[in-house]
């Protein structure tokens, strides 16, 4: 077991808890909670994806600020203009860069991997939405900016049944090929049945903040981290966090306007529409850092 799926576990045990303490916590008080830790510890993953470009390609900041606000502004455009074509895009997206970031230091051929980290975050988000799928109706019927079909909602078992299956055989098979290692294939089985164990037990956002936050971004930012070191001698974390403060900072004060508008009534989305948009529109160009 790695430190981070032992950080998972704790997490999970000690929301157990609080929710057997307080079984019936609003909506709203988990995505304010979500909202807290995804801005302390998901937003910072990102935060420094213009320093990864620049070791990475040897693009200045001016053009990948210009390139990722372009990226932003589109993607705004796209949920003002069709919400449902952004949902899903965003959630075709993701799904690959949470199995590239989840797979990427496991695999040693890059041969398919693409198809793989596709198929591996395809049973991320197919498997929380499934367990979820009551819940998803629910806030869908109170949003005003997209819709979930009801025939959509109705081949999630199917979708998660076999996206399950195939990962599994994929799996084994990059094992006895020796492109995954045997410890490794165990890891993975660990953490893809601890994750379905997460999307039963818990609600929908708390279950996607436990995997963002402890699985996804302080694992990417603690590889953020290494690649760095390897690039700038002698970098602390001291120094690694005062990479990460301007565009967090800058991304939390983004965060304060949003609310600062949704409490006076300027906005007429719901708490729950806004956290998604927003964080969508940050990760699609952060996805192809």
């Amino acid at each position: 077991m790695n430190k981070f799926l032992f950080m998972y576990m704790c997490c999970m045990y000690f929301l157990m808890n609080i929710f057997n303490a307080y079984p019936d916590i609003s909506i709203n008080h988990q995505l304010i909670s979500s909202a807290f830790f995804i801005s302390f510890f998901g937003i910072p993953h990102g935060a420094i994806d213009n320093i990864i470009t620049r070791h990475k390609t040897g693009i200045n900041n001016i053009v990948f600020y210009i390139i990722y606000l372009i990226f932003f502004l589109v993607f705004l455009a796209v949920w003002y203009i069709n919400p449902n074509l952004a949902l899903w895009t965003f959630l075709i997206i993701s799904a690959y860069h949470f199995g590239e970031s989840q797979l990427v230091p496991l695999i040693k051929s890059k041969k398919y991997n693409h198809l793989i980290f596709f198929l591996w975050g395809i049973w991320l988000i197919t498997s929380l939405l499934f367990f979820n799928s009551r819940e998803l109706e629910e806030i869908a019927n109170f949003s005003t900016t997209f819709s979930v079909d009801k025939n959509t909602l109705s081949i999630l078992p199917s979708l998660f049944y076999a996206s399950s299956i195939s990962l599994f055989l994929v799996l084994i098979i990059l094992t006895l090929n020796k492109t995954l290692k045997a410890n490794h294939l165990f890891q993975e089985l660990f953490t893809l049945i601890l994750l379905a164990l997460t999307f039963h037990i818990f609600p929908f956002i708390v279950g996607f903040t436990m995997y963002f936050v402890f699985l996804h971004s302080i694992r990417v930012m603690y590889h953020e981290y290494d690649f760095l070191k390897s690039r700038i001698e002698k970098l602390s974390y001291t120094a690694f966090i005062k990479l990460l403060l301007p565009n967090t900072i800058m991304f939390l004060l983004g965060v304060v306007i949003f609310l600062f508008l949704y409490s006076y009534n300027f906005l007429t989305l719901s708490l729950s529409e806004i956290l998604i948009i927003s964080i969508s529109c940050v990760t699609v160009p952060h996805a192809f850092v």
